[in-house]
């Protein structure tokens, strides 16, 4: 291969996010988007706890009744957020591609910082929750999200679809594909890294265990759709993360320590 006037080239327009562009989207609509998630969910286990869905009903079904009730349950705040982004994005006539980011990127330099940051944030998160445990913090049974799934193929299979492949895209797309760029039109990169990822963090109710962990992991996340201007990477890197989390699981509970 020869090296030619095409190397010379100054990079497309759109790569990366480091010229502010057109937002078409208001910041409420932006916010409002990004919490949805959160109060359908809570709004979910409020009234499957008041009709007893989620103790004596859910423990006597199939593991295949169990898994589609968990599916939907936790799948279906983010079907509503989506849903939302859908008709944010229509209405605004900005393309998938642009409005959200969901353009291409140089697979392996992405995939290889994706990598990494899922890497360096688990391990940051592990460290975090053993000093907790060490200064004798207890954990709340509301973090055992995974043994919330019932035994055997079908509930691992439903675990991984919701932590790897659900949960990583919408996330993605409400978090740094809305919020993140209205954000950071108004008040620059830093404050919108900041307070993306702290409405980010929001959405893991726990303040004491998961606080601090995923507010970082949203600031990663939110730099590298930064750094390579699609929300691809991002995603990648988030579903890496939460495969970890659920391998981490599993290998606490072969060893016998869950």
């Amino acid at each position: 291969m020869t090296l030619g006037a095409e190397q010379a080239q100054p990079p497309a327009p759109d790569a990366g996010l480091r010229a502010p562009r057109r937002i078409a989207w208001s910041g409420a609509q932006a916010v409002a988007v990004a919490l949805s998630t959160l109060l359908v969910g809570l709004a979910i286990s409020a009234l499957t706890r008041w009709l007893g869905l989620d103790t004596e009903w859910y423990s006597g079904q199939t593991a295949a009744v169990q898994s589609a009730f968990r599916l939907a349950t936790m799948g279906l705040p983010y079907a509503v957020t989506l849903g939302l982004v859908v008709v944010l994005v229509r209405s605004s006539g900005e393309g998938w591609r642009d409005g959200l980011g969901l353009r291409g990127f140089p697979v392996l330099p992405g995939v290889a910082l994706a990598v990494l940051l899922a890497f360096f944030a688990r391990v940051g998160t592990t460290a975090w929750t053993t000093l907790l445990l060490r200064l004798g913090q207890v954990p709340p049974d509301s973090l055992d999200v995974m043994g919330r799934f019932p035994q055997g193929p079908l509930g691992i299979a439903t675990l991984i679809a919701v932590a790897a492949v659900i949960a990583p895209v919408a996330e993605e797309i409400a978090y740094r594909g809305v919020l993140y760029p209205a954000l950071r039109n108004r008040w620059g990169v830093t404050a919108a890294v900041a307070l993306s990822s702290a409405v980010f963090a929001l959405l893991h109710f726990n303040v004491v265990w998961l606080g601090l962990p995923i507010w970082i992991l949203g600031m990663l996340l939110a730099r590298l759709f930064e750094r390579t201007g699609s929300l691809w990477p991002p995603i990648v890197a988030h579903a890496l993360f939460n495969l970890s989390a659920v391998a981490l699981w599993f290998a606490g509970r072969a060893l016998g320590g869950v």
